[in-house]
């Protein structure tokens, strides 16, 4: 099933851009979308990882976090990002199937790039430029043109995995804990929670 969405995603990908996508790629995006976030099998889970065939014992090799392999996860991102430049040089987003579509493309990109790897692959095809010049939906507030939320906090999302590596992360997590504890302690009459 998974290469058959990849390879449907690659079809919209390469459509000529005189040609609008065809009606199904906000589908396949949504359905790579809930692949990549379902957890491995349960049962598969529930083994122990296998040492890899190098004579060091102490390493192990883990076990994949979703039901796609990295290395689907990181074709399905090289044609999603074919995608991205091709919606930033169209313009395709207006009307409800072209915002459909780059919601979809939004969030299979911020869950792609949560991986360091992903994230890398996402830079070094220039990515970021083709995201900043998409153009997103705008909604009206008291009759100013504003971004769309969703759209924002999906780009929001997708720079903030492009900009964290794992000693920022690290540092920005205990600096929440060592601000959070001490409130929740004092408002659980010190349980915590």
């Amino acid at each position: 099933a998974v290469g058959v969405l990849t390879n449907l995603l690659a079809k919209a990908a390469s459509t000529p851009i005189s040609e609008r996508l065809p009606s199904w790629t906000s589908y396949v995006l949504v359905l790579l979308d809930q692949l990549a976030q379902l957890p491995l099998d349960p049962e598969l889970a529930k083994q122990k990882p296998t040492k890899p065939d190098s004579k060091d014992s102490s390493s192990v090799a883990p076990l994949p976090s979703s039901l796609l392999a990295p290395k689907e996860q990181h074709m399905i991102l090289e044609h999603a990002i074919v995608l991205n430049k091709r919606l930033s040089t169209v313009g395709q987003t207006e009307g409800n199937e072209g915002e459909t579509v780059l919601f979809a493309l939004l969030h299979l990109l911020s869950r792609l790039t949560r991986t360091r790897e992903a994230a890398e692959i996402f830079l070094k095809a220039n990515a970021i430029d083709a995201l900043l010049s998409i153009q997103y939906p705008f909604g009206t507030n008291n009759g100013r043109r504003e971004l769309s939320a969703l759209a924002a906090g999906l780009v929001y999302a997708i720079f903030r995995h492009l900009m964290e590596d794992t000693v920022t992360l690290r540092e920005a997590m205990e600096s929440t804990l060592r601000i959070t504890m001490p409130v929740l302690m004092g408002r659980n009459s010190g349980r915590v929670p």
